[in-house]
Formats: C-alpha cells, structure tokens, sequence
C-alpha cells in the first residue's frame, strides 16, 4: 500500500521511504511547476514559458 500525504491545498503526494525516492519526487516536482503548471497570474503559461517570453 503507498502511503499518501495529502496537503492544504488537497493536492496528493505519495511519502517517500528512500533518500533516492525523495531525490526522485522532488526533482519531479520541480519538473511539474517549472514545465506543466499554468498559472491566470503569468497569462496561462507556465514559468518556463514566461520566462522564455520575457527575454
């Protein structure tokens, strides 16, 4: 069974039981809010895209 951690925001995020496991998830949650996380506060693109457009 996979432990799941739920957050303030209801989001739900599997525990890790590994230091590589941590290492995995949180280099995946980077990837998430860096390439695939559209904000209304950056005109629906995500940092990336933003950024990108700003230079």
């Amino acid at each position: 069974m996979e432990r799941i951690q739920v957050t303030v925001d209801g989001a739900r995020h599997p525990l890790a039981k590994t230091c590589e496991e941590l290492v995995r998830l949180v280099e995946e949650g980077i990837e998430y809010f860096n390439h695939h996380n559209r904000s209304a506060q950056r005109n629906g693109l995500t940092p990336d895209e933003y950024w990108s457009e700003a230079a």
